[in-house]
């Protein structure tokens, strides 16, 4: 038979039916606090430590937010652990990090209405109607927090499920029949490719693990010894940063390589206004190469001027259609779409974007191509950050004004 693993909202008949369940098929009930004290165990820290997490909806930051991704990376490898064991049934908040597609882990939801719940309620705790009302409200609020923060999406879908049972319109021996016979399905079966999947997430979970506790919240995923790391955020001197990452998941026993990929995010990086002007003008910068453009980045927002990556011509296209920024400083020499073909579509589309190319290669028949397609600068690398700055505020002047800049030469 398969692993088992519930998520039930409260006083929806939860512990009855675990406990039948358990009787039945001779399964070891595993649930959150179970999960976080083997967790405290192996890392040798308090309990209450992880449980007090567990229980805190709001957002932490800083240090505390720090302290979250560590206490959710334990808890997580505690959990991939388990899922290679037998005869097991995890519920709780963690069976929601239960990846979706493991064919050897029947997932079950239960779920009910809130007359049922309160009614239970009522009848266990003695507690009025508002009284009850308020605490499911609460409990509710904690799910979905915990679906929010462990990317599961919304708990109460019928489809994040194997098997959903509206508790308030069956009995608890009708849901164990349920759990019993579904988890003899063919379609819910222990084969090496889950066995697999479930080795490849505890390696992955372990490397996330030695990541949070370096202070990195990094999703990894792992495909036998090879491990690949999703950096979630626009970060500044991204090359060294992905070299220290690749240091930390190389140590991890069973990492033999380490890859990098950007998220869909990193590219959503919330900029400042160009220049603190008050037309609220982004600026975009396009580069293939990360390391010149995240510290060309970094030297701007020192000068307060906000910027927004992207790392080549196609990104810089799918960027504009959606943020049309009023300046792009643009390299010439790129693969795939190159600057100037960059330049030529910029300009017959969104006319009144000023670019600014930068060339570390270009010749003078590029400089006087790209000044003729509208480039409003052709500057050389390295450029010069107090020239580039005085040009941009120029321009910011100019776009504040209702101008445009005409086309200069370096």
């Amino acid at each position: 038979m398969p692993l088992i693993s519930v998520n039930s909202a409260s006083f929806c008949e939860l512990e009855p039916i675990l406990e039948q369940v358990s009787t039945l098929t001779g399964y070891e009930v595993i649930g959150d606090d179970e999960l976080i004290r083997r967790a405290a165990d192996e890392n040798r820290k308090d309990i209450s430590y992880i449980h007090k997490i567990f229980l805190n909806q709001k957002k932490p930051s800083g240090r505390l937010l720090k302290q979250r991704y560590l206490a959710l990376a334990k808890v997580k490898t505690t959990l991939a652990k388990s899922l290679l064991l037998e005869k097991i049934v995890i519920h709780g908040l963690c069976s929601m990090m239960v990846p979706p597609d493991f064919s050897h882990i029947l997932k079950v939801g239960i779920m009910a209405d809130e007359k049922f719940r309160a009614a239970k309620m009522m009848e266990k705790t003695g507690l009025s109607m508002p009284e009850v009302q308020k605490l499911i409200a609460a409990d509710d609020a904690l799910l979905h927090s915990w679906a929010n923060i462990l990317n599961f999406g919304d708990p109460w879908d019928p489809s994040k499920y194997d098997l959903f049972i509206p508790i308030h319109k069956k009995t608890v021996q009708e849901a164990v029949t349920s759990i019993i016979k579904y988890s003899g399905s063919r379609f819910v079966r222990k084969d090496e490719r889950s066995m697999e999947k479930a080795v490849n997430f505890l390696l992955a979970s372990k490397v996330e693990l030695a990541l949070a506790s370096e202070g990195h919240e990094i999703q990894v995923r792992a495909y036998g010894s090879e491990v690949v790391l999703t950096i979630p955020k626009n970060i500044i001197l991204l090359g060294k940063f992905e070299d220290e990452l690749r240091e930390i998941a190389s140590k991890v026993p069973g990492v033999k390589k380490v890859n990098t990929e950007l998220s869909a995010e990193f590219y959503k990086r919330k900029t400042s206004d160009f220049n603190r002007g008050k037309s609220g003008a982004k600026l975009l910068l396009v580069d293939d190469e990360r390391e010149f453009v995240h510290t060309l980045s970094e030297r701007l927002l020192m000068r307060e001027i906000g910027s927004a990556v992207v790392y080549d011509g196609e990104q810089a296209l799918a960027y504009i259609e959606e943020e049309n920024p009023p300046v792009i400083i643009l390299d010439l020499k790129m693969p795939g779409i190159d600057g100037i073909e960059v330049l030529r579509r910029v300009k017959a589309s969104h006319a009144d974007i000023n670019v600014i190319i930068l060339s570390g290669h270009g010749s003078k028949e590029d400089e006087k191509k790209c000044l003729e397609l509208g480039a409003v600068a052709y500057l050389q690398k390295p450029v010069d950050i107090d020239n580039l700055t005085s040009l941009l505020k120029k321009i910011n002047e100019n776009i504040q004004d209702g101008n445009r800049i005409e086309s200069s030469e370096n």
